[in-house]
């Protein structure tokens, strides 16, 4: 089921992601305040993913108390410099009800060769103890980030092919080697921006 929720994301990213070309930037004078392709890839995207994934639950046992849990808005939250992974999880046994917030970190990278941009959900630890009879009882400890061990891939901005045939006016056939000369990914309010410059090389 994880397997085709990912699929249906690979289709459903070519709705949101963004592609912005810039014009009449000189091949031979790349500025990094004037970058030949910039992607956006907002939140949302990455939070909608989440509530097609379905339910996310578990159970155990400790201090001889059994209980069921499951996972409640799981969401990513960017800002400049920063993505928070939060969730509730809500925990019930035969006795009582309690609900905690969840806490993580995300890592978002890019791989160049591969094109691949990559947000990995790192750490999100959760305690799960109730107070009984005037006494902290501690449940367990639950890594909510293994139940999200399967990174989110998404294509990066790499609109071209890697080789591009040309004819000049004189009928001659040419061939232009197109390679990334330069990125940078950042996180911006809401989005990530992966913003590229290419290298144009005659062969």
């Amino acid at each position: 089921m994880f397997k085709n929720n990912l699929k249906s994301f690979y289709l459903y990213s070519l709705l949101f992601i963004s592609l912005i070309f810039t014009e009449n930037v000189s091949i031979n004078q790349i500025k990094e305040n004037n970058p030949h392709v910039s992607l956006i890839v907002h939140e949302q995207l990455l939070n909608d993913f989440f509530k097609a994934i379905g339910k996310i639950k578990g159970s155990g046992s400790g201090s001889s108390i059994d209980y069921e849990w499951h996972l409640k808005n799981p969401r990513i939250d960017i800002k400049p410099d920063d993505a928070i992974f939060t969730a509730k999880l809500n925990a019930k046994t035969d006795l009582f009800s309690i609900t905690k917030d969840v806490k993580g970190t995300v890592d978002i990278s890019y791989n160049v060769s591969d094109n691949i941009i990559q947000i990995v959900i790192d750490k999100a630890d959760v305690i799960l103890d109730v107070d009984l009879f005037g006494n902290n009882v501690v449940l367990a400890e639950i890594d909510i980030a293994k139940y999200f061990s399967k990174p989110l891939r998404l294509d990066g901005p790499k609109s071209l092919n890697s080789e591009i045939d040309y004819k000049l006016p004189t009928g001659e056939m040419k061939k232009m080697k197109v390679t990334t000369e330069s990125y940078q990914l950042k996180l911006i309010e809401d989005a990530i921006q992966l913003i590229t410059t290419l290298n144009f090389k005659t062969m």
